[in-house]
C-alpha cells in the first residue's frame, strides 16, 4: 500500500471523489452527495483555496491502484479554539475496515500539517469549516438519516480514538414521533410568544419569491447568533448565498421565521425543513428527469420535519426576552398547522440552551454525534 498526496490534479480527484460511491454502495442509508459538488470543493477555484494563508492537501490510500482511503489536512487560518489558539482539520476521512490503513492514513496527515508548521490542537472530522460537513455519528446507524447529518462507517470514531483523539464536542438529534409530542412544546411557550407580540415584536415568514433577500436578512441574523458556536468562523455574504442557494426546493415559507423587536431591528430566527432525505435517496445522486420526477413525488409524502432551533442575537440575548422560547412555540405551531406530524430536532450541542428548552419530555429516539481533538504531546 502507499500513500499518494495532491492539492489540485484532476486525476487523483477524480479517485477521491468516486471513493465513498464504493463503499458505501450496499448502504441503503447513504444519502449520496453530487459528485459535481464535492468536485466543486477540490477544485482551485473554491472559496476556502482563495483565502490568504490557508492551506490543504488530500490523500489517497492506494493498493494495486485501487483506493483503500482517503483524507483531507486543512489549515484555516480563522480556525482557532476557544483560547484563541489555531487549530488544524482533517477531513473527507474515509477507510475501508482496516486499521492500518486508518492509521497510515493518520500519520501522512498529521505529518503533513506538523511540516506545515502546526502545532496546534487538530480538530476532526471537518472539512474546511463547519460550514461544510463534519463530526462523525455515534448513535443512530441503521436508520434513514436526514440531509445534512454527520454519517459514515460505524468503525470510524473507534479508529480515531484508537490513534489518540478524544471528543472534543457531542451533539443529538431527537426524534418526536406524535402529534402529543408537538403539542406539548407549542403550549409551553405560546404564553411567550403573545406577550412579545403585543410589545410589538413580529413574526415574518420566509418569502420565497424574494429569496435572495430574504437569504441576505437571515446572514445578517445567523452570523451574530452563531459566533459563540465551536468552530465558528465568519463567511462572507456571497458565500453564504452559493452555500445555500441549491436548496431553495426544500424552504418551506411557514415553517422558517425571521423576527424583528419593537424597534424593527431583526432579533432572531427558527427554522425547520421538511425531511427530504427519502426524495434525496430517491435521486440516487442524479439529476436527470426520471430522477427528479421521484425527487418531486417523494418530497410531497415528507411527514417528517427537521427543527433547527435558530438563534437570537447578542442584543437580544442581552435583554433575556424570551424570544427563543417564543420562536420555538411558533415553529411548532406552524409545523401543526402545516400538516406534519412528526419531529427531528437536529443537531443540538450538549449543554445548550436549547436542550433546556424540551424539559422532562423524553424524544422517542436520540442519535448522537462527537466532534474528535487531537492535542500533541509535549516533547
Amino acid at each position: 500500500m502507499a500513500i499518494t498526496s495532491f492539492t489540485f490534479d484532476h486525476n487523483l480527484a477524480e479517485k477521491f471523489v468516486a471513493f465513498p460511491y464504493e463503499l458505501y454502495r450496499d448502504d441503503k442509508n447513504w444519502l449520496p452527495p453530487r459528485r459535481q459538488d464535492i468536485k466543486a470543493q477540490l477544485a482551485a477555484t473554491f472559496p476556502f483555496y482563495q483565502k490568504a494563508d490557508n492551506r490543504h492537501r488530500h490523500f489517497l490510500a492506494l493498493k494495486d491502484k485501487k483506493v483503500l482511503g482517503r483524507i483531507s489536512a486543512f489549515i484555516n487560518q480563522k480556525l482557532k479554539n476557544d483560547k484563541e489558539k489555531p487549530v488544524a482539520t482533517i477531513g473527507f476521512f474515509e477507510c475501508v475496515p482496516d486499521k492500518a490503513v486508518a492509521q497510515d492514513l493518520l500519520d501522512t496527515a498529521l505529518s503533513w500539517l506538523e511540516k506545515e508548521a502546526h502545532s496546534g490542537d487538530i480538530w476532526g472530522p471537518m472539512n474546511f469549516d463547519i460550514w461544510h460537513g463534519y463530526r462523525f455519528m455515534t448513535k443512530g446507524f441503521g436508520r434513514s438519516i436526514f440531509p445534512g447529518e454527520p454519517y459514515q462507517q460505524a468503525y470510524y470514531p473507534e479508529m480515531f480514538q484508537a490513534y489518540g483523539f478524544i471528543p472534543r464536542q457531542r451533539w443529538f438529534s431527537l426524534e418526536y414521533n406524535s402529534i402529543n409530542s408537538l403539542q406539548y412544546f407549542y403550549d409551553c411557550w405560546l404564553q411567550r410568544y403573545h406577550e412579545l407580540v403585543d410589545q410589538g415584536y413580529y413574526f415574518a415568514h420566509f418569502q420565497l419569491d424574494r429569496f435572495r433577500e430574504e437569504l441576505r436578512r437571515w446572514y445578517q441574523l445567523l452570523l451574530p447568533s452563531f459566533r459563540n458556536f465551536l468552530g465558528f468562523t465568519p463567511i462572507s455574504e456571497a458565500e453564504f448565498t452559493a452555500l445555500f442557494l441549491p436548496y431553495r426546493p426544500v424552504f418551506h415559507s411557514q415553517l422558517f421565521t425571521m423576527v424583528s423587536d419593537e424597534t424593527q431591528q431583526l432579533a432572531g430566527y427558527g427554522c425547520a425543513f421538511p425531511d427530504v432525505g427519502d426524495a434525496l435517496r430517491a435521486l440516487k445522486g442524479r439529476r436527470d428527469i426520471y430522477h427528479l420526477l421521484k425527487f418531486r413525488r417523494q418530497m410531497c409524502k415528507a411527514k417528517r420535519v427537521l427543527l433547527y432551533f435558530g438563534g437570537i442575537t447578542p442584543a437580544e440575548m442581552h435583554k433575556k426576552s424570551g424570544l427563543g422560547h417564543a420562536i420555538f412555540s411558533y415553529i411548532i405551531g406552524q409545523i401543526i398547522t402545516a400538516g406534519f406530524s412528526e419531529m427531528t430536532l437536529a443537531l443540538v450541542a450538549e449543554g445548550s440552551r436549547a436542550l433546556r428548552l424540551l424539559g422532562d419530555q423524553v424524544a422517542d429516539f436520540r442519535r448522537e454525534y462527537e466532534l474528535y481533538e487531537f492535542s500533541r504531546r509535549t516533547k
